[in-house]
C-alpha cells in the first residue's frame, strides 16, 4: 500500500484496542530524539503511524502493545506506542518499539519510529538503517530488519537464519512472530521456530480462516491471517468486505486506505471517505470520530456514520 508506505491516516479507529495509553509531547530536548545514542548493530523493530499529521485518537490494530518501557518484548507489536512530536512543526506521530528484547523508553521511541514523511520540515527526517531504525513501510519492519528471539523448540531452530539459544529460538530477517502450526507455516516467506510462525513480508495479522486466507497478499500461518498491504483489520461480513480495497480473512475485514474504522450503520456509512466493513464504518480523511447527531453533523469536514460523528 503505498498508502501502507506513507500511512497519513493510519487508524484502527474506535476498534478501542487494548486499552493502550498514548503518550504525549516531545520525544526529547535533543535535536534528533535519539539522546545522542548509536542504534547500529543492536536489535531493533520498530513501526510507526501518522493520521493527518498527527497521532490518531485510536491506535492502529497493527501497534497493539500495552507493555510499558523495560519490560521484555519480542518485537514492537508487544510494546505499548508512545505520541511523537515533531520538532519543526505541530505535526506529531505514533511509534513504539522494541530494542535488544527490551519496550524502549519514549525518546528512543520515537526516533527509530520516525519516518521522513511523519516530520518533512525537521532537519534530521528520522534515523538511517545505519542508526537501527526502520526504513520503507510504516509500522511493520522490512525483512531486512532486526532478530526476533521467540519461543521455540531446538529440533525445529535450524538451519541459516536461526539461532537457538538454549531456551529461544532467534529469527533473523522476519518482521513478526505470531500464532501457527508447522504445517501451514512452510515455504518461502515463513519461519518456524517448533511454537512460532515467523514471516518476513510485512503485513498485519489477524483472526481468519484457512478458506479465506488465501491468494496474493495473504499468508496462512496456521492459526493467523497475515495480509499485506493493508492499514488495519477491523470486525465485518463476508458479504461486506469485497471489492476494491477490502481483505476479508475469514473473520476480519482488512482494508488498504487509512481510516478511522468506528460504529455505524450500512445506511449512513455510504458515499466519497465511507468504507462499511457489515460491522464499522471505516472514515478517511478525519482526526477522529465522537458522539453527535446526525442533525448536527452536517457540513464541510463533517462524516456521520449512523453513531458516531467524524471530523
Amino acid at each position: 500500500m503505498s498508502s501502507f508506505v506513507h500511512h497519513r491516516l493510519f487508524a484502527l479507529g474506535a476498534f478501542g484496542l487494548l486499552g493502550i495509553a498514548l503518550g504525549s509531547g516531545a520525544c526529547s530536548s535533543d535535536p534528533d530524539g535519539n539522546g545522542d545514542k548509536d542504534f547500529s548493530g543492536r536489535n531493533v523493530s520498530s513501526g510507526g503511524y501518522q493520521a493527518n499529521d498527527q497521532c490518531p485518537v485510536n491506535p492502529p490494530s497493527a501497534l497493539p502493545g500495552t507493555r510499558s518501557a523495560s519490560s521484555s518484548c519480542t518485537s514492537y507489536m508487544d510494546c505499548a506506542p508512545s505520541c511523537c512530536a515533531c520538532a519543526s512543526s505541530s505535526a506529531s506521530y505514533l511509534a513504539a518499539a522494541c530494542i535488544d528484547g527490551v519496550c524502549a523508553d519514549k525518546a528512543d521511541t520515537c526516533y527509530v519510529g520516525k519516518k521522513p514523511t511523519y516530520c518533512p520540515a525537521d532537519s534530521d527526517p528520522g534515523p538511517s538503517p545505519k542508526d537501527g531504525g526502520t526504513s520503507g513501510k510504516d509500522v511493520n519492519p522490512p525483512p531486512s530488519g532486526g532478530t526476533l528471539c521467540v519461543d521455540g523448540t531446538s529440533g525445529s531452530c535450524i538451519g541459516t537464519g536461526f539461532d537457538w539459544t538454549g531456551s529461544q529460538c532467534c529469527v533473523k530477517n522476519v518482521s513478526q512472530c505470531v500464532d501457527g502450526t508447522s504445517g501451514s507455516c512452510v515455504g518461502t516467506g515463513y519461519k518456524w521456530t517448533g511454537k512460532q510462525c515467523c514471516i518476513e513480508k510485512d503485513a498485519v495479522c489477524t483472526a481468519g480462516t484457512s478458506g479465506s486466507c488465501i491468494g496474493t497478499g495473504y499468508m496462512w500461518t496456521g492459526s493467523q491471517c497475515c495480509v499485506q498491504n493493508v492499514s488495519q483489520c477491523v470486525d465485518g461480513t463476508s458479504g461486506s468486505c469485497i471489492g476494491t480495497g477490502y481483505k476479508w480473512t475469514g473473520s476480519q475485514c482488512c482494508i488498504e486506505k487509512d481510516a478511522i474504522c468506528t460504529s455505524g450503520t450500512s445506511g449512513s456509512c455510504i458515499g466519497t471517505n465511507f468504507m462499511w466493513t457489515g460491522s464499522q464504518c471505516c472514515v478517511q480523511n478525519v482526526s477522529q470520530c465522537v458522539d453527535g447527531t446526525s442533525g448536527s453533523c452536517t457540513g464541510t469536514g463533517k462524516y456521520w456514520t449512523g453513531t458516531k460523528c467524524c471530523i
